[in-house]
């Protein structure tokens, strides 16, 4: 008796300092995200250029709109307070956001290559850049079977896509950032950053992909097999 009464605070301050520290942890993230897209755009000057319009896409889509979507799903995290049914069409729409954005960015520098006579995916930047985005856009279609159960009862239960949705989500961010960090060798950011704004921008990426990480290995995925 004496030795529950002694694991039930115990439990209690685990609890809490598990809720202080993801607390924290989102709080980073959010300022990160806040901190690199802003010096990415000032950076890049929107409409200075043609190519200008590929950093500042892909930052707006996949470090702005595609983390907080992720983000959107825990309580400690998201910026936008709501019941389930909001949390997911609210991710449902930045996730939408980041495609089109990811999309946009790819054409723009597809198209300023082939103006210049410019080889395409010569770089591992360029050759992961591509299949991050069509990953990305193949998970925002595949959520829509998430939102409507009946088209994909015939593979998997509802459960079982649900955590097929968020293990495949996680690889691709993952590979994004990966592609975050190469682009910060590129020409263009060699040419724009340099210093400890280079090195501030490589720490926002990382920390990035470590709170979305963590968020969905520890909270999210373990959510999600319970249900099945």
């Amino acid at each position: 008796m004496l030795e529950d009464l002694e694991e039930q605070p115990n439990k209690k301050d685990l609890a809490s300092y598990s809720n202080r520290r993801a607390l924290f942890a989102a709080m980073v993230a959010h300022f990160a995200v806040f901190l690199f897209t802003t010096f990415i755009v000032y950076t890049a000057v929107p409409g200075s250029n043609f190519f200008s319009w590929h950093p500042v896409l892909m930052t707006l889509g996949f470090v702005l709109f595609l983390t907080e979507a992720i983000l959107m799903f825990s309580q400690q995290s998201s910026l936008i307070r709501g019941d389930r049914k909001w949390q997911v069409r609210s991710h449902w729409i930045l996730q939408v956001l980041a495609v089109v954005c990811g999309v946009g960015g790819f054409i723009i520098i597809y198209i300023n290559k082939a103006d210049r006579g410019k080889q395409h995916f010569t770089t591992w930047h360029g050759l992961l850049g591509l299949i991050a985005t069509i990953s990305c856009a193949v998970q925002a279609v595949a959520g829509i079977g998430l939102q409507y159960p009946i088209l994909i009862k015939k593979f998997a239960t509802l459960a079982q896509a649900k955590v097929y949705h968020a293990t495949f989500g996680l690889l691709n961010y993952t590979l994004i950032t990966l592609v975050l960090n190469l682009a910060m060798w590129s020409n263009w950011a060699k040419r724009n950053i340099s210093g400890f704004s280079w090195y501030g921008c490589i720490a926002c990426i990382d920390i990035l992909a470590l709170v979305v990480m963590t968020q969905v290995t520890n909270n999210q995925l373990p959510r999600l097999r319970r249900q099945r």
